[in-house]
């Protein structure tokens, strides 16, 4: 156990040394649009899920990962998407469905990370819509500039320099002005993110969001879609990755592109619609139950991972 000698800092950091059975790679997991609080240092990477500071330590194999946190293990587990057996879930889906098959070799490396924070999952996903990556992340990193800096340890970060900061509160969120935001590159985004803030406050704030965790999925996506600027695919990345729906299934142009491909070949060259999209969801759910998000996770890699390759 690592103690902070700063007094700001009061959970002290813990070293663990993670094992798995399956390879990992850290990088893709952290850039590949699920979460995005992190930021890389000399080939570390530090950042917040939520209350917790993690600090991932350089990889010196696949299958192996040193993480200091101010979380418990299974905190850390569960964010990294190892609470469950995720080879025993990949069998269960090949044997359900073998025409996915072909998709399993683009997910080599990758899981399915879940945030213990909802209010981070709402705004940061709000930031995707119609939006690329590249431009994602920043937008992300503006948000946290208007959080809490959390102190690191100089001789773990390796650069005393490195900022962490928590994402910031809703109490913050809804004072940002739509103008402050436009001006930082939100777009029309920028009126949607202090609206949100505000209307959460309103729904019961944190308290309310930590009790949506034990809700129904459907729940979940109702209230999340009564707030401005989220419709079906935000609704369902959101329930997803910040309150561990595993039976949705999120649908953006990568994931149903491949769908079209392998699982409904009758809807090929067709719009994804808001038909589409309900009758696309309902059959995975039926289908896959609890692994539905799974899924969706599996089919966006193998897009993105192949339109990656052909442009070289």
């Amino acid at each position: 156990m690592i103690r902070s000698s700063n007094p700001l800092m009061s959970t002290p950091l813990v070293r663990y040394d993670l094992h798995f059975l399956n390879k990992l790679d850290l990088r893709r997991c952290l850039s590949s649009g699920q979460i995005f609080t992190y930021v890389e240092f000399e080939n570390w990477w530090a950042g917040m899920d939520g209350e917790i500071l993690n600090i991932f330590a350089p990889q010196s194999s696949e299958t192996e990962l040193t993480v200091y946190s101010t979380g418990a293990k299974i905190d850390v587990l569960r964010h990294l998407g190892e609470a469950q057996e995720l080879q025993f879930l990949l069998q269960n889906i090949k044997q359900i469905a073998p025409e996915l098959e072909s998709v399993f070799k683009s997910y080599e490396g990758l899981r399915m990370m879940m945030s213990h924070c909802p209010r981070t999952t709402i705004f940061s996903f709000v930031c995707t819509a119609n939006n690329h990556l590249s431009r994602i992340y920043p937008m992300i990193r503006s948000l946290q500039n208007y959080g809490e800096v959390v102190p690191i340890e100089p001789q773990l970060t390796l650069k005393s320099s490195l900022e962490v900061r928590k994402f910031p509160t809703l109490e913050i969120l809804a004072g940002i002005t739509e103008e402050e935001l436009r001006q930082k590159g939100f777009g029309y985004r920028a009126k949607w993110i202090p609206q949100i803030a505000r209307q959460l406050t309103e729904m019961g704030g944190e308290m309310a969001l930590t009790n949506w965790k034990s809700e129904p999925y459907d729940f979940v996506r109702e209230n999340l879609m009564s707030l401005p600027g989220i419709g079906p695919k935000l609704a369902d990345c959101i329930s997803v990755f910040g309150f561990g729906k595993t039976e949705a299934f999120p649908i953006d142009t990568h994931v149903y592109q491949v769908a079209q491909q392998l699982l409904m070949p009758e809807w090929s060259g067709s719009p994804l619609t808001n038909a589409r999209y309900k009758k696309l969801c309902v059959n995975m759910q039926e289908k896959f139950g609890s692994s539905t998000a799974l899924v969706s996770h599996l089919l966006f890699a193998y897009n993105l991972n192949k339109k990656s390759s052909a442009n070289g």
